[in-house]
């Protein structure tokens, strides 16, 4: 996915998705959990539609809303979502077209967000998960 993102990527797009982070972190910030988690899932679908692949689109929407799920309520209060600067290192790495660091980078993204969940603990219920979803 992100070597096609890498390979078929347009300058009006990375505008979007640098964008998209923006209201990502203004979420963050504010401490909106729901929409942190929703915008930081949303930005892996743009992602996965600048690549160009309907079938890889389809199945990343899949995953993230079951990873989304899991975030709301196993993220416990300090990993609800993808980091901004992971993000924003992501999409410099897509816009200079290095296809291995852009590729490094998103699995370190989804290897960190892995490592923050905690899956032995009770379900965080507090969550608004319609409202974390919501597309």
């Amino acid at each position: 996915m992100v070597k096609n993102a890498v390979e078929r990527i347009k300058d009006s797009q990375l505008a979007i998705l640098r964008h998209h982070v923006d209201k990502e972190i203004a979420a963050s910030r504010s401490g909106n959990r729901q929409d942190a988690i929703r915008l930081s899932g949303r930005f892996h679908v743009r992602l996965a539609e600048f690549g160009g692949s309907p079938v890889l689109t389809r199945f990343v929407e899949e995953l993230v809303a079951r990873t989304s799920l899991i975030i709301g309520l196993f993220g416990g209060s300090n990993i609800s979502f993808c980091s901004e600067d992971e993000h924003k290192l992501l999409i410099e790495a897509i816009a200079g077209g290095d296809a291995e660091h852009a590729t490094g980078l998103m699995l370190n993204h989804l290897h960190h967000i892995e490592r923050g969940l905690e899956l032995s603990n009770e379900p965080d219920l507090a969550i608004d998960l319609r409202r974390a979803l919501t597309c």
